[in-house]
């Protein structure tokens, strides 16, 4: 037993079960064994499991060990979505130890769950009158808002929460989940950014990456998803929960709930099937393409998934995975419906709060890898909502023109990349991306002296760049004989950098 109480200490939940195993077999009346062999169990997230040995040492000494083994199993049944036999073990609890902190918080919240929501709200003021650093209560009563859509007072909570222990790393995906829905996903990001430097488990990492994704970054939330999860063969998410245990389930809100159930107690998440479909399709997607053999049917069934929907976001996912399409050179007639779906949710998708930041997500990844390396994120001024429509109009214009030119359809391209042009802002990074695709096909066309124009243009608003250099020069002495003159024209040319 103090073996066991060793490794529970470090949560190192093997070896806690094997030695707690041991001491039930040495004495399986001993209600301490149970105990600790229950602790164990809930370290690996076998509640049920765990409820059963809680329930053992209940029995076998319901006053020495009664306390702790009472409150536990309340918490599991509460948990495990049996708030009635929870409230009736809080209250038994509390009879004898008035005192206990989680059995007072646990009362309160199998009273929610029950659905007493009025004598509950009253418990939840006394108590919080009473003691306002009940920190099981704040975010635990936090979390309920949140998955309860009742945001502003789930963020009230959830802050109370954060400044009795800001290391709590589960009152800050409190706090994140009521900041997205009060259209905060900025700060929910700050938020959930901090608690990393206290834990690091799967339901972090997807919590961030649909705060990510809430602002437009999906690139970002990609890159957070494939470090902590995979699919298998059988279209399942997989992934270690607690970072140790392997699980699979169809969907996030599945496989995560281990997680939230053993830690909180929570049995509803703060999340909806909506987002957990669209995550997983941004998974499927970065996975999908990530493949030697990108297969074009995995592709369009992550890409449906990914942009399923009718809410404001929706054009900039489509953006977004047209963008990536075409960058693989795959699945090219798809990018055109994407693109031409994208357009029609411009107006939708200039009324989200974060605009700026998701127009512009590639272009401000480099600015903010640099912020977050440094321990912030940084702050972006927002733009005037024509300009930001000029640039998400241009941007579609581009990509399509790209998917055509890549499937040969040269003519119909420079149409769209015409477009492209005329409608993006000068200056703008992807201005000078799409000066360059018009050159390359007019170049293609034949129109090589047209193309060494927009040439010009793309690469005076950029940057020296040595590669595209190189194409105006092999173009500019197939048509003039030799470089004289291109120096006025675009500059001289700088040395490489070591």
């Amino acid at each position: 037993l103090a073996l066991a109480d060793f490794y529970l200490g470090i949560e190192s939940a093997d070896d806690a079960a094997r030695v707690a195993e041991a001491a039930v077999k040495l004495a399986p009346e001993m209600s301490a064994a149970h105990l600790a062999l229950g602790a164990a169990r809930r370290i690996a997230l076998r509640l049920d499991d765990a409820a059963t040995e809680y329930a053992r040492a209940l029995e076998l000494e319901p006053q020495t060990a009664g306390a702790s083994a009472r409150r536990s199993l309340a918490d599991l049944r509460r948990a495990t979505g049996k708030p009635e036999e929870a409230l009736a073990l809080y209250r038994e609890q509390l009879k004898t130890d008035a005192a206990d902190k989680g059995a007072r918080a646990g009362a309160v919240l199998s009273l929610f769950d029950l659905g007493k929501r009025a004598e509950a709200e009253a418990l939840l003021e006394t108590e919080l009158k009473d003691d306002p650093r009940n920190l099981p209560l704040l975010v635990g009563a936090a979390y309920w808002y949140a998955a309860h859509d009742e945001a502003a007072r789930g963020l009230q909570l959830a802050q109370q929460a954060a400044e009795v222990e800001p290391r709590y790393t589960w009152a800050h995906v409190a706090l994140a989940r009521s900041l997205v829905a009060l259209n905060r996903p900025l700060d929910a990001e700050r938020s959930l950014r901090f608690a990393r430097q206290y834990g690091r488990f799967p339901t972090l990492d997807y919590e961030l990456a649909s705060v990510l994704a809430a602002t437009g970054l999906y690139e970002e939330a990609s890159e957070e998803l494939t470090r902590s999860f995979a699919l298998n063969e059988g279209g399942e998410i997989e992934t270690q929960l607690a970072g140790r245990n392997q699980a699979h389930a169809s969907d996030f809100v599945e496989l995560l709930a281990p997680e939230r159930r053993a830690s909180i107690f929570q049995p509803v998440a703060a999340d909806s099937s909506g987002n957990a479909r669209m995550l997983k399709g941004l998974l499927a997607l970065s996975l999908a393409l990530k493949r030697d053999d990108v297969k074009e049917a995995q592709v369009a069934a992550a890409v449906k998934d990914f942009t399923a929907g009718d809410d404001s976001m929706r054009a900039y996912r489509q953006l977004y995975a047209a963008s990536r399409l075409v960058s693989r050179n795959v699945a090219l007639p798809l990018v055109l419906e994407l693109t031409d779906a994208a357009t029609a949710g411009i107006e939708a998708a200039l009324t989200v709060t974060t605009s700026t930041i998701a127009v512009q997500a590639d272009e401000l990844r480099s600015i903010r890898a640099q912020a977050i390396a440094s321990g912030g994120t940084p702050a972006v001024a927002e733009a005037p909502r024509y300009v930001l429509s000029n640039i998400l109009r241009g941007r579609l214009e581009d990509l399509a023109g790209m998917a055509l030119f890549n499937q040969d359809k040269v003519s119909d391209a420079i149409v769209r990349l015409r477009r492209a042009v005329s409608v993006l802002p000068e200056g703008t990074p992807s201005s000078q991306v799409a000066l360059w695709h018009l050159g390359t096909a007019l170049a293609s066309n034949g129109n090589q002296q047209e193309a060494l124009t927009y040439y010009y243009k793309s690469y005076k608003s950029g940057g020296p760049d040595p590669g595209r250099r190189a194409v105006i020069e092999a173009l500019y002495r197939k048509l003039n004989g030799s470089l004289d003159g291109l120096d006025e024209k675009i500059g001289p040319a700088t040395a490489s950098r070591n």
